[in-house]
């Protein structure tokens, strides 16, 4: 039914004020260094006083508690500790460039490789609260090029998409002189007629080709790329500013970012650029160990997204078969007694990451590298030390070693 159209006549004064609200509360966004943490304006009781430092007394247990481990192990990177937000432990040691002896300083950029699907999958739960997508779309509704008819968003997401491999089918269909992107794997699936690896929803299937597409999706769906999406919705709202993704770093002389290698010796031998490198969503955020510290005080305080959103997101799901599928929205999962554990590791050209996260104990460790070290290894480890010190079993900690 069409109702005739009426006209909202306000007095000019009341017009000029109602204007002049709208534009302060819309537009005057304080620039991020003139800002306070996002987290802080967001969660004042539940997040006041967590950068204050802790009592002497407990740096110096957790120190003794930690150091030991992280020495045996000869860590080159960075690590840090947290419980409760609060910062219990961190350690830097090595260097960014092994040839060059560049000393590692706090603010040294490492590729978190995989760990960055979890920002990616931020971006799409946000994405999903704001309206603008459905988890159970496929992904040709937003994507019209896309190849794969049944692929949902879902199923990127969980990893159950069964697409091909990209770092598998660029070596066949993809001239190595010229850099890669997003959009260039849609046009060698689709032009080459690959096939699906499983039927969608039919078989968990870890895929890099997956992640890729849904950083495509978010940009199609936002209108702005990728990079730019993290950085306006992740990166400065939580005050993240040693954050970068790969294709932020071209040109740049002031950051200061590790090198991959394959060892630490001096006769390492140093990773050439990849013609994946440009890739984006399944990795290529660089981050360091502070910023990582703010991002799990984002996902265990809930500043992004809603509860509900965020339950979904570490819940893992079940494949056509029923069988269950130990991988949320980004991350995996891993079931205890009492709490389900959230993680991810990762490993690129030299570089090596992990994430853990006991949401019931909000306790997080965070493990840098940049010499091929397992730096999953080592954050197990921590994590058991710590489960042991606090009377809790770890030996259900054993297993967190996929990448």
């Amino acid at each position: 039914m069409n109702f005739p159209k009426r006209t909202l006549l306000i007095p000019w004064p009341w017009w000029l004020l109602i204007t002049a609200i709208m534009w302060f509360f819309g537009c005057n966004t304080p620039a991020p260094e003139q800002a306070q943490d996002a987290l802080t304006e967001v969660f004042p009781a539940k997040m006041s006083g967590l950068n204050e430092p802790l009592p002497d007394s407990v740096v110096a247990e957790y120190e003794e508690l930690f150091e030991p481990v992280v020495r045996r192990f000869g860590l080159n990177g960075s690590v840090a500790v947290a419980w409760q937000g609060k910062v219990l432990y961190q350690h830097l040691q090595g260097y960014s460039d092994i040839h060059q002896r560049t000393p590692l300083t706090p603010n040294t950029l490492f590729q978190l490789a995989s760990v960055s699907k979890m920002f990616t999958a931020m971006a799409v739960m946000m994405l999903q609260e704001e309206g603008k997508i459905c988890y159970d779309s496929t992904v040709i509704s937003y994507i019209p090029e896309f190849p794969y008819h049944e692929v949902t968003i879902r199923h990127l997401l969980h990893h159950t998409s069964g697409l091909p491999k990209y770092t598998f089918f660029v070596d066949h269909y993809w001239d190595k002189s010229q850099p890669l992107s997003n959009p260039d794997l849609i046009r060698i699936m689709k032009q080459e007629g690959l096939s699906l690896y499983a039927r969608p929803g039919h078989r968990y299937l870890y895929s890099n080709t997956g992640y890729a597409m849904l950083a495509l999706l978010v940009e199609r769906v936002s209108g702005m790329p990728f990079s730019s999406f993290l950085e306006h919705k992740i990166f400065r709202p939580l005050h993240m500013l040693h954050t970068r993704t790969a294709d932020q770093l071209t040109g740049t002389d002031t950051l200061d970012i590790a090198r991959g290698f394959n060892g630490s010796s001096r006769r390492a031998i140093r990773y050439a650029p990849d013609i994946c490198d440009g890739v984006l969503g399944d990795k290529g955020v660089f981050s360091t160990a502070a910023d990582l510290i703010k991002w799990y005080r984002a996902l265990v305080f809930g500043a992004l997204v809603s509860p509900e959103t965020w339950s979904e997101a570490i819940t893992g799901c079940q494949n056509a078969r029923g069988v269950d599928i130990h991988y949320g929205f980004g991350l995996r999962l891993k079931k205890l007694a009492n709490e389900i554990l959230y993680y991810h590791n990762g490993n690129w050209n030299g570089f090596t990451s992990s994430f853990i996260v006991r949401p019931n104990e909000s306790f997080c460790v965070i493990v840098l590298n940049n010499t091929r070290q397992q730096a999953s290894a080592l954050a197990n480890r921590l994590v058991q030390v710590f489960m042991k010190h606090k009377g809790a079993d770890s030996k259900e900690i054993d297993d967190l070693d996929e990448q």
